[in-house]
């Protein structure tokens, strides 16, 4: 678990803000200049030299790096020391505006089958995120005023964002397979000072252990407020698959999910058919074969698609 993207703002009146390395890119007549800082991506930078301001738009992992796929905390402060120098600022002692904190796990299934078993966020939908070309689900996100709580294809992102060099290397180094999958999950933190209720968050404080184990608590929690589907055991005798039982396999999933009992719905439901169209002996026999049906469908405690225990054991890099 890490940081990643990251939007920092600092009062730079008592520096003097080296430009040896800022390339700029546009200026507005609001006294705004906004330069490029170059890496392996590059860091956005935006210099207000009347009022005395900064702000830095950045992603340190591919800035230093060249991917996301691992970065650790350790990492992120020699990035941050680096990026200081050429600057000619402290960084660590700027306000964090926004950043994002998440993880990559390794799934068993296709990520997009994975991110379609996650269904809704407190019980309201995902955006969806599709390729190119509307045929693949790539990722999902659900956003509110001071968050972004994103479900997407890290494997997927990794080949679209870095060089074949780079996937090698991480290949050598056993972080990546690419005959496997990969989700990454992530709160993105909008307005993080709302969300951990500090009048202003530092770089510096973010970087303590304590505080990086918040995040990981409100990550869990976040997850845990994920509506997944892949409930129910499928019947593996093809005969139980049928006409008859499908429509309960869906059913009772949703009962699972959203806290109602279809068995018992449905049960009454037949009780108040009038009897001009089903008599007595005829509702005993639909309920017959109802119960029939609800016996061939069994449940797990969990989700297949669940990735909480995984998330639990990853380490705060």
């Amino acid at each position: 678990m890490n940081i990643d993207y990251t939007e920092l703002s600092k009062n730079i009146r008592n520096d003097k803000i080296s430009f040896q390395y800022l390339e700029e890119v546009s200026s507005s007549n609001r006294g705004w200049k906004n330069y490029n800082l170059k890496g392996i991506e590059d860091i956005k930078v935006r210099i207000h030299k009347e009022a005395g301001l900064l702000e830095l738009k950045a992603n340190f992992a591919y800035y230093w790096q060249g991917h996301n796929f691992n970065f650790s905390r350790a990492t992120l402060i020699e990035a941050l020391n680096h990026t200081s120098d050429l600057l000619k600022t402290n960084l660590f002692q700027s306000e964090l505006q926004c950043f994002e904190f998440g993880s990559i796990v390794e799934v068993g299934y296709e990520a997009e089958e994975f991110l379609k078993n996650h269904v809704s966020y407190k019980g309201k939908p995902f955006q969806e995120w599709l390729n190119s070309s509307h045929t693949l689900l790539t990722g999902k996100v659900f956003k509110e005023k001071a968050l972004n709580i994103k479900l997407y294809d890290a494997g997927l992102n990794l080949k679209s964002k870095t060089s074949k060099a780079i996937r090698e290397q991480l290949e050598k180094s056993s972080l990546y397979d690419k005959t496997k999958h990969y989700i990454k999950f992530e709160n993105h933190y909008k307005k993080p000072n709302l969300n951990f209720k500090k009048r202003c968050l530092l770089v510096s404080d973010v970087l303590q252990e304590e505080f990086m184990q918040e995040c990981k608590n409100d990550l869990l929690e976040t997850y845990k407020s994920i509506m997944k589907t892949g409930l129910i055991k499928i019947p593996t005798n093809k005969k139980d698959v049928n006409a008859g039982t499908l429509p309960l396999i869906l059913l009772k999933e949703l009962g699972m999910i959203y806290g109602f009992n279809p068995e018992e719905l449905m049960k009454q439901r037949v009780k108040t058919i009038s009897e001009d169209i089903l008599t007595q002996n005829d509702k005993k026999a639909r309920q017959g074969q109802l119960k029939q049906n609800w016996k061939k469908i069994s449940t797990d405690k969990e989700s297949k698609y669940d990735i909480l225990r995984q998330l639990e054991s990853k380490e705060i890099l």
